[in-house]
């Protein structure tokens, strides 16, 4: 049976440190599900220092909600709860270490807010209850309005001392909706919150995907009457053209160096895989055949690609240097596979599966097509890509007339609705941005 190697984790009960934690990793089997344990985490409210008034009372409640939501979607950990009622039978306000343990907790998050103006900061410990000692601590500051950031500061902070991953939390999310009437871009935070539209134009927009650096999306647009490839700098909203040959202009992907684009052009008549420079200039045609070739995404070195094609009679995923060359077909279990993205560390591809139930699936299998497991069983799903983290996906499902966006850990155990705006799809996941 072939697995997944994420890295190795070696835990050992009564010498766990968390400098061999940054350097730790889980083994996960696709086939096999509890074939890791999460890490078992307990989060206290957070505690205010100084005068408490009603509004900061309720600030304190919401940055509980956002560190305890961002830590329990995480794959590698969840998050202890307290029901309240046992509370009562310990007849305390607050559960100590020893109830925590109790409860199974194997860490222990505190944090601590000071609120002055509009300044904030926010203090966070962690205590091991298996060595029963404080095993990290730091503080973070900046400006009230941005409490939201800061709260998903701490979580990234928690998860890399945790698993020795970094954290996705300040990462962002880009897709179309439809709630204007038209499919317009937006970007928004990892969880769905500060969404901010990115293309405003009445027409038809598809497939954003971020650059390398995170200061651009690429994106297909009709606004000029035909499907063209243009990009948006972030920084000022300048939209420019790269893209607008003969027929189609689709599917674009930008290489790891930031230099490069893929491109699925039809300008001689059948779609076919084009590699291009930044600015649009065709470099070299990649694929060349009668079928169509289209999805194409860079392996994270940028030397090899993964892509759709119906060359042997129905739409496979094929492998090929960015030569165009070295073609091979990945996946051999489905009528119809298609849309494949590679996770940042090279290992596994993401990608549409029509399944056993007669619909399409979200599929994660190692990067040679194998050990394959199909991780959603409802709806229509398209469209999966990972987060920067190699752990987490972003996908759509449509259910009837209705199309929504999930995020979920690779394995499917961990599934949240990010947004149910109408004609919601083509999610893309930034990279980290530090």
């Amino acid at each position: 049976m072939r697995t997944i190697l994420l890295t190795f984790l070696t835990i050992l009960v009564l010498s766990f440190n968390f400098a061999e934690a940054q350097n730790s990793r889980f083994e996960i089997d696709l086939e096999i599900e509890g074939t890791y344990k999460p890490i078992q985490l307990a989060v206290n409210q957070v505690k205010i220092r100084g005068d408490i008034s009603p509004e900061d009372s309720l600030l304190a409640q919401r940055i509980f909600s956002v560190i305890n939501d961002d830590i329990d979607f995480h794959m590698l950990i969840d998050t202890v709860m307290m029901d309240p009622f046992m509370l009562q039978i310990y007849e305390v306000d607050e559960p100590d270490l020893m109830i925590w343990k109790d409860k199974g907790a194997e860490h222990v998050l505190n944090i601590t807010a000071e609120i002055s103006g509009d300044r904030i900061r926010l203090d966070y410990s962690l205590y091991s209850l298996v060595l029963l000692n404080q095993t990290a601590s730091d503080a973070y500051r900046l400006e009230r309005k941005h409490w939201r950031h800061l709260a998903h500061t701490i979580s990234d902070v928690v998860v890399e001392r945790l698993t020795g991953y970094k954290g996705i939390f300040r990462t962002n999310l880009a897709f179309v909706t439809a709630k204007t009437g038209n499919k317009e871009i937006y970007i928004s935070d990892y969880d769905g919150h500060n969404v901010q539209p990115v293309t405003a134009n009445g027409a038809i927009n598809l497939s954003p995907v971020w650059d390398a650096d995170n200061e651009a999306i690429l994106y297909t647009s009709y606004k000029n009457g035909k499907p063209d490839i243009w990009e948006v700098n972030l920084k000022n909203s300048e939209h420019t053209l790269l893209a607008s040959y003969k027929g189609i202009n689709s599917a674009p992907a930008v290489s790891p160096n930031n230099r490069e684009m893929l491109l699925t052009l039809s300008k001689d008549g059948n779609a076919e895989i084009y590699l291009c420079r930044r600015d649009g200039k065709i470099k070299r045609r990649l694929t060349n055949s009668s079928a169509i070739e289209t999805s194409p995404t860079f392996t994270p070195s940028g030397n090899e690609i993964a892509f759709t094609s119906d060359r042997a009679g129905g739409p496979q995923i094929y492998m090929m240097d960015n030569e165009g060359l070295n073609v091979r077909r990945i996946t051999y279990v489905g009528r119809q596979n298609e849309s494949p993205d590679i996770s940042p560390d090279g290992s596994k591809i993401a990608y549409v599966t029509r399944s056993e139930r007669g619909s399409f699936d979200i599929c994660v299998a190692e990067i040679d097509g194998s050990a394959f497991k199909i991780i959603t069983d409802t709806g229509f799903n398209e469209n999966p890509r990972w987060a920067p983290d190699g752990l987490h996906l972003i996908y759509s499902t449509q259910w009837g007339d209705r199309t929504v966006i999930f995020i979920s850990d690779f394995m499917g155990n961990k599934r949240r609705l990010i947004t149910n705006q109408p004609g919601s799809s083509n999610p893309s996941w930034s990279s980290y941005s530090d």
